[in-house]
């Protein structure tokens, strides 16, 4: 465990688990408001047209950032197996 993570308002308070260790404050006021992503998926739907935001590429993101999460927390590494479209670890 690394510690704790929050977001009181004003940045991203990082919270090390480590005796003694200093505590971070990011600032952060948010990416800003999603409406108008919402509002391009709903048009989406009805047209039947591309989102600002597809899921294939949302898929190739966060993968990624999942088997980094994954081999940190594992102590081991990771994998995207295209045949099964899973991430393998080992």
């Amino acid at each position: 465990m690394c510690g704790d993570i929050e977001h009181p308002g004003a940045g991203i308070r990082i919270v090390p688990v480590v005796k003694d260790a200093k505590e971070t404050v990011i600032p952060w006021n948010g990416a800003g408001s999603t409406a108008k992503l919402w509002e391009n998926f709903f048009e989406c739907v009805k047209t039947r047209q591309r989102p600002y935001s597809p899921i294939d590429i949302a898929v190739r993101v966060q993968a990624p950032l999942n088997m980094g999460i994954l081999s940190h927390r594992e102590g081991k590494g990771a994998r995207f197996d295209q045949a099964t479209r899973k991430i393998v670890m080992g």
